[in-house]
């Protein structure tokens, strides 16, 4: 499995960004870091630190292991992330379910 580098965690980021229509602005203030912080992880410039990711995700109202995943439906995040969060771990216990079952061959 690849790495990820700085570079491609600023592209998923800027992506994100977009499809939520946020400006750098507007996602430094939701995320509370600052508006150079927001840039210069697009940029590729730094490596955000956990916490930074953390607010980041929050703020583009997502989980860091959804912005690292390689493989993952919008779709599918779009409706879980759109759940209260008893409401999530159902969904995830659900799908494991359905990964275990499909993996059986079922």
């Amino acid at each position: 499995m690849p790495v990820l580098n700085a570079k491609e965690i600023g592209k998923r980021l800027l992506g994100r960004r977009h499809a939520l229509g946020l400006s750098q602005e507007a996602l430094a203030a939701v995320a509370r870091v600052s508006h150079e912080t927001v840039r210069r992880l697009e940029h590729g410039a730094i490596n955000p630190n956990l916490v930074t990711f953390g607010k980041i995700a929050e703020g583009l109202q997502t989980t860091v292991p959804a912005l690292l995943a390689e493989k993952v439906s919008e779709e599918v995040i779009e409706l879980v992330v759109g759940l209260p969060e008893h409401e999530q771990e159902i969904v995830v216990v659900m799908l494991r379910a359905l990964s275990n079952h499909v993996a059986a061959g079922c």
